[in-house]
């Protein structure tokens, strides 16, 4: 019930709609895989996506392979290496992933910049559908980030 959504995620963090460029997704990302090899506490940094897949090196701690899905399935290739400026995701986040540089993604200018923010949190979004959803949820692993090493 909406009592347990809100003990999982008690924060009411506002979803977010901004655009951010290939470069700051891949940086982002990479930073997040980064702090959690190096956290003394094991504090959890890598972060959960949908429409992307990637790879990390547990032993380099950096992403090693990344890629888009589209609407369709159809899976694209980014250039890790070589991470496009002039090309953008459109991404959606709580405002704390935005605004945090040490929890979240750091990326304060793309949340000033953004399409919309809208007034409740994610927590809204879960109940939605779980009302329009009702049989049980399967949660398994669907690929989307491997750990290789």
């Amino acid at each position: 019930d909406t009592r347990d959504l809100n003990q999982i995620t008690p924060f009411g963090n506002k979803m977010t709609v901004t655009r951010i460029t290939e470069e700051e997704l891949v940086e982002a990302l990479d930073d997040k895989v980064e702090d959690s090899m190096e956290s003394s506490n094991h504090r959890p940094g890598i972060i959960q996506v949908g429409g992307l897949r990637y790879e990390y090196s547990k032993s380099e701690g950096e992403i090693t392979k990344m890629s888009f899905i589209d609407r369709d399935g159809n899976e694209h290739p980014i250039d890790i290496e070589n991470p496009r400026k002039d090309k953008f995701y459109t991404v959606m986040a709580d405002d704390y992933c935005f605004l945090n540089d040490n929890a979240g993604l750091g990326l304060k200018h793309r949340y000033d910049e953004a399409i919309v923010v809208y007034d409740f949190d994610k927590n809204k979004i879960v109940e939605d559908y779980l009302r329009k959803n009702p049989e049980p949820i399967e949660i398994k692993s669907d690929g989307r980030i491997k750990v290789v090493d």
